[in-house]
Protein backbone atom coordinates (compact mmCIF):
# COMPACT_ATOMS: atom_id res chain seq x y z
CA UNK A 1 0.00 0.00 0.00
CA UNK A 2 1.46 3.34 -1.09
CA UNK A 3 1.14 6.20 1.39
CA UNK A 4 2.08 9.79 0.69
CA UNK A 5 2.70 13.06 2.48
CA UNK A 6 1.71 15.93 0.20
CA UNK A 7 2.86 19.47 0.90
CA UNK A 8 0.12 21.49 -0.73
CA UNK A 9 1.84 24.81 -1.31
CA UNK A 10 5.19 26.51 -0.99
CA UNK A 11 3.77 28.21 2.09
CA UNK A 12 3.69 24.88 3.89
CA UNK A 13 7.44 24.62 3.39
CA UNK A 14 8.49 28.20 4.12
CA UNK A 15 6.82 31.47 5.10
CA UNK A 16 6.95 33.43 1.84
CA UNK A 17 3.76 35.51 1.76
CA UNK A 18 5.38 38.72 2.98
CA UNK A 19 8.08 38.38 0.32
CA UNK A 20 5.33 37.88 -2.24
CA UNK A 21 3.51 41.00 -1.06
CA UNK A 22 6.69 43.06 -1.21
CA UNK A 23 7.35 41.82 -4.75
CA UNK A 24 3.85 42.82 -5.84
CA UNK A 25 4.17 46.31 -4.35
CA UNK A 26 7.60 46.91 -5.88
CA UNK A 27 6.26 45.84 -9.27
CA UNK A 28 3.29 48.21 -9.05
CA UNK A 29 5.57 51.09 -8.06
CA UNK A 30 7.99 50.37 -10.90
CA UNK A 31 5.11 50.34 -13.39
CA UNK A 32 3.74 53.62 -12.03
CA UNK A 33 0.56 51.97 -10.73
CA UNK A 34 -0.71 53.66 -7.56
CA UNK A 35 -1.39 50.45 -5.64
CA UNK A 36 0.15 49.55 -2.31
CA UNK A 37 -1.23 46.32 -0.89
CA UNK A 38 -1.34 46.45 2.89
CA UNK A 39 -0.87 43.32 4.95
CA UNK A 40 -4.57 43.27 5.88
CA UNK A 41 -5.62 43.63 2.24
CA UNK A 42 -3.23 40.91 1.14
CA UNK A 43 -4.50 38.55 3.82
CA UNK A 44 -7.99 38.88 2.30
CA UNK A 45 -6.60 38.26 -1.20
CA UNK A 46 -4.95 35.03 -0.09
CA UNK A 47 -8.40 33.45 0.06
CA UNK A 48 -8.00 33.17 -3.73
CA UNK A 49 -5.29 31.03 -5.30
CA UNK A 50 -2.96 32.53 -7.91
CA UNK A 51 -1.26 35.89 -8.29
CA UNK A 52 -2.92 36.71 -11.62
CA UNK A 53 -6.33 36.12 -10.05
CA UNK A 54 -5.46 38.52 -7.24
CA UNK A 55 -4.31 41.24 -9.64
CA UNK A 56 -7.42 40.86 -11.79
CA UNK A 57 -9.74 40.88 -8.78
CA UNK A 58 -8.12 43.97 -7.28
CA UNK A 59 -8.29 45.79 -10.62
CA UNK A 60 -12.02 45.05 -10.87
CA UNK A 61 -12.54 46.27 -7.31
CA UNK A 62 -10.69 49.50 -8.10
CA UNK A 63 -12.56 49.96 -11.38
CA UNK A 64 -9.28 49.87 -13.32
CA UNK A 65 -9.49 48.19 -16.74
CA UNK A 66 -6.73 45.63 -17.28
CA UNK A 67 -6.48 43.17 -20.13
CA UNK A 68 -4.99 39.71 -19.82
CA UNK A 69 -1.68 40.77 -21.36
CA UNK A 70 -1.13 43.53 -18.79
CA UNK A 71 -2.05 41.24 -15.91
CA UNK A 72 0.31 38.56 -17.22
CA UNK A 73 3.11 41.11 -17.58
CA UNK A 74 2.67 42.41 -14.04
CA UNK A 75 2.64 38.90 -12.67
CA UNK A 76 5.78 37.96 -14.60
CA UNK A 77 7.62 41.00 -13.26
CA UNK A 78 6.45 40.26 -9.73
CA UNK A 79 7.64 36.66 -10.06
CA UNK A 80 11.07 37.82 -11.22
CA UNK A 81 11.41 40.07 -8.18
CA UNK A 82 10.17 37.32 -5.89
CA UNK A 83 12.76 34.89 -7.24
CA UNK A 84 15.51 37.46 -6.67
CA UNK A 85 14.41 37.76 -3.04
CA UNK A 86 14.38 33.99 -2.63
CA UNK A 87 17.92 33.76 -4.01
CA UNK A 88 19.12 35.50 -0.84
CA UNK A 89 18.02 32.43 1.13
CA UNK A 90 14.95 31.44 3.13
CA UNK A 91 14.37 29.13 6.08
CA UNK A 92 12.06 26.11 6.15
CA UNK A 93 9.04 26.24 8.43
CA UNK A 94 9.64 24.82 11.88
CA UNK A 95 9.40 21.03 11.82
CA UNK A 96 9.45 20.68 8.02
CA UNK A 97 12.72 18.77 7.79
CA UNK A 98 11.82 16.45 10.67
CA UNK A 99 8.39 15.72 9.17
CA UNK A 100 9.89 14.81 5.80
CA UNK A 101 12.39 12.55 7.55
CA UNK A 102 9.56 10.93 9.52
CA UNK A 103 7.65 10.22 6.31
CA UNK A 104 10.72 8.69 4.68
CA UNK A 105 11.42 6.50 7.71
CA UNK A 106 7.92 5.05 7.29
CA UNK A 107 8.44 4.49 3.54
CA UNK A 108 5.91 7.18 2.64
CA UNK A 109 6.30 9.03 -0.63
CA UNK A 110 6.62 12.81 -0.41
CA UNK A 111 5.12 15.26 -2.88
CA UNK A 112 4.52 18.94 -3.53
CA UNK A 113 1.13 19.95 -4.96
CA UNK A 114 1.14 23.67 -5.74
CA UNK A 115 -0.77 26.14 -7.90
CA UNK A 116 2.36 28.29 -8.08
CA UNK A 117 4.26 28.68 -11.34
CA UNK A 118 7.06 26.14 -11.77
CA UNK A 119 9.78 28.81 -11.98
CA UNK A 120 8.72 30.15 -8.58
CA UNK A 121 8.63 26.66 -7.07
CA UNK A 122 12.14 25.99 -8.38
CA UNK A 123 13.32 29.32 -6.93
CA UNK A 124 11.90 28.40 -3.53
CA UNK A 125 13.67 25.04 -3.65
CA UNK A 126 16.94 26.75 -4.60
CA UNK A 127 16.63 29.17 -1.67
CA UNK A 128 15.63 26.64 0.98
CA UNK A 129 18.16 24.95 3.17
CA UNK A 130 17.74 21.21 3.51
CA UNK A 131 14.92 20.89 0.97
CA UNK A 132 15.36 20.64 -2.80
CA UNK A 133 13.62 19.39 -5.91
CA UNK A 134 15.11 15.95 -5.20
CA UNK A 135 13.23 15.85 -1.88
CA UNK A 136 9.99 15.08 -3.71
CA UNK A 137 8.78 11.96 -5.50
CA UNK A 138 6.27 14.10 -7.38
CA UNK A 139 5.99 17.84 -7.92
CA UNK A 140 2.83 19.37 -9.38
CA UNK A 141 2.93 23.09 -10.24
CA UNK A 142 0.62 25.58 -11.88
CA UNK A 143 1.61 24.32 -15.31
CA UNK A 144 0.70 20.69 -14.56
CA UNK A 145 -3.00 20.92 -13.69
CA UNK A 146 -5.77 22.10 -16.05
CA UNK A 147 -7.45 24.19 -13.35
CA UNK A 148 -6.09 26.01 -10.29
CA UNK A 149 -7.09 25.33 -6.71
CA UNK A 150 -9.75 25.02 -5.27
CA UNK A 151 -10.28 22.64 -8.19
CA UNK A 152 -9.06 19.14 -7.30
CA UNK A 153 -7.06 18.70 -10.53
CA UNK A 154 -3.62 19.29 -8.95
CA UNK A 155 -4.21 16.63 -6.30
CA UNK A 156 -5.70 14.16 -8.76
CA UNK A 157 -2.62 14.61 -10.94
CA UNK A 158 -0.26 13.98 -8.03
CA UNK A 159 -2.15 10.90 -6.85
CA UNK A 160 -2.13 9.44 -10.35
CA UNK A 161 1.62 9.95 -10.72
CA UNK A 162 2.25 8.34 -7.34
CA UNK A 163 -0.24 5.48 -7.91
CA UNK A 164 -1.69 6.42 -4.53
CA UNK A 165 -5.33 6.25 -3.46
CA UNK A 166 -6.78 9.52 -2.02
CA UNK A 167 -7.39 7.93 1.37
CA UNK A 168 -3.75 6.81 1.61
CA UNK A 169 -2.40 10.35 1.30
CA UNK A 170 -2.13 13.15 3.84
CA UNK A 171 -2.15 16.74 2.60
CA UNK A 172 -0.82 19.84 4.33
CA UNK A 173 -2.32 23.19 3.32
CA UNK A 174 -1.90 26.77 4.51
CA UNK A 175 -5.05 28.36 3.05
CA UNK A 176 -8.76 27.53 2.98
CA UNK A 177 -8.85 27.63 -0.83
CA UNK A 178 -6.09 25.06 -1.12
CA UNK A 179 -7.61 22.97 1.66
CA UNK A 180 -10.79 22.78 -0.43
CA UNK A 181 -8.74 21.36 -3.32
CA UNK A 182 -7.42 18.49 -1.21
CA UNK A 183 -10.84 17.74 0.27
CA UNK A 184 -12.44 17.76 -3.20
CA UNK A 185 -9.91 15.12 -4.26
CA UNK A 186 -10.77 12.98 -1.24
CA UNK A 187 -7.41 13.58 0.46
CA UNK A 188 -7.51 14.14 4.24
CA UNK A 189 -5.79 17.39 5.09
CA UNK A 190 -4.14 19.07 8.05
CA UNK A 191 -4.23 22.87 8.01
CA UNK A 192 -0.96 24.63 8.81
CA UNK A 193 -1.86 28.33 8.43
CA UNK A 194 0.85 30.87 7.82
CA UNK A 195 1.16 34.30 9.36
CA UNK A 196 -1.16 35.82 6.75
CA UNK A 197 -3.76 33.03 6.56
CA UNK A 198 -4.53 32.27 10.22
CA UNK A 199 -8.00 33.85 10.10
CA UNK A 200 -9.45 31.59 7.39
CA UNK A 201 -12.02 28.81 7.74
CA UNK A 202 -10.32 25.44 8.23
CA UNK A 203 -13.35 23.54 9.49
CA UNK A 204 -12.92 20.90 6.74
CA UNK A 205 -9.42 19.98 7.97
CA UNK A 206 -8.58 16.97 10.12
CA UNK A 207 -7.00 19.41 12.52
CA UNK A 208 -5.27 22.79 12.58
CA UNK A 209 -1.68 23.12 13.78
CA UNK A 210 0.61 26.12 14.06
CA UNK A 211 3.83 24.20 13.51
CA UNK A 212 4.69 21.16 11.43
CA UNK A 213 6.46 19.82 14.53
CA UNK A 214 3.02 19.20 16.06
CA UNK A 215 2.19 16.52 13.47
CA UNK A 216 2.62 12.88 14.53
CA UNK A 217 2.29 10.63 11.48
CA UNK A 218 1.67 7.58 13.67
CA UNK A 219 -1.43 9.29 15.06
CA UNK A 220 -2.92 9.78 11.58
CA UNK A 221 -5.32 7.00 10.67
CA UNK A 222 -4.90 6.52 6.91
Amino acid sequence: MTKALLFGSIGTLSETSELQRAAFNETFAQRGIDWQWSRDAYQAMLKQAGGRVRIAGFARHQGVPMDDALIAGLHAEKSERFRAMLAQGIAPRSGALDLIAAARSRSWQVGLVSSTARDNVVAVMDGLGGISLETFDVMVTGQDAPAPKPDSAAYRTALERLSCAPGDALALEDSATSLASAVAAGVPCIAVPGANTSDQDYSAALTVVRSLSEIDLDAINL
